[in-house]
C-alpha cells in the first residue's frame, strides 16, 4: 500500500469517526427540538429557553451515555494511525 493510499484511509477512517462521534448528540437535539416544537405548538407556549434548556440538558446526557464508547473508538482510532505511521519508510 503506498503512502498516499494509507493517509486516504486514514483521512476517511477519521471522517466516518466524526460523524459517528457526532451523531448522538445531532439526533438527541433533533428529536427533543421535534418534540418540544410539537408540545409548544399543541400549548401554544411560545418560549425560546424553554426550548434551549430542554435540548441543552438532552444533548448533555447524550453525549455523557455515548463518552465511554467515543472514548474507546478515539483510542482505536489513534492506535491505528500511529500504527500506519510507523510502517511508511
Amino acid at each position: 500500500m503506498t503512502d498516499s493510499q494509507v493517509m486516504l484511509d486514514m483521512a476517511a477512517a477519521m471522517l466516518r469517526l466524526v460523524i459517528l462521534a457526532s451523531l448522538p448528540a445531532v439526533l438527541a437535539a433533533a428529536v427533543i427540538g421535534l418534540v418540544v416544537g410539537i408540545a409548544q405548538a399543541v400549548t401554544q407556549l411560545q418560549d425560546q429557553s424553554l426550548s434551549f434548556a430542554i435540548k441543552f440538558v438532552g444533548v448533555a446526557a447524550a453525549v455523557a451515555l455515548t463518552l465511554p464508547w467515543l472514548g474507546k473508538a478515539l483510542d482505536h482510532f489513534m492506535r491505528q494511525l500511529f500504527e500506519a505511521i510507523t510502517r511508511v519508510p
